[in-house]
């Protein structure tokens, strides 16, 4: 309610692959026996297989460049908290060890 049907709209197209380069980069990738949804991620984050590119309202762009920024940083949170507690865990685990000693 309140919000126009036009400033949700978006629109999205390919842009466009070279795939004796996408190939040219995956192979020894797959040669090495990685598998081929983490080959095509990679060259996916890397750029050398381009995406979509995306044409929305300012309102839509703002909201996927903050789920992306949220996003990130809750991969970002996530990962430092475990190493937080992998650090305690190791930690406690070498004071326990000495205290039996």
């Amino acid at each position: 309610m309140g919000y126009l049907t036009s400033a949700n709209s978006i629109l999205f197209w390919s842009k466009g692959q070279n795939i004796f380069q996408i190939e040219a980069f995956e192979a020894p990738l797959r040669r090495l026996g990685l598998p081929k949804e983490l080959a095509q991620a990679s060259s996916l984050g890397l750029g050398v297989r381009p995406g979509w590119l995306v044409l929305a309202s300012t309102e839509a762009a703002f909201r996927f460049r903050l789920s992306s920024w949220l996003l990130k940083a809750g991969l970002v949170g996530f990962v430092l908290a475990d190493l937080v507690l992998l650090a305690a865990a190791l930690g406690f685990r070498l004071m326990r060890n000495r205290d039996f000693r």
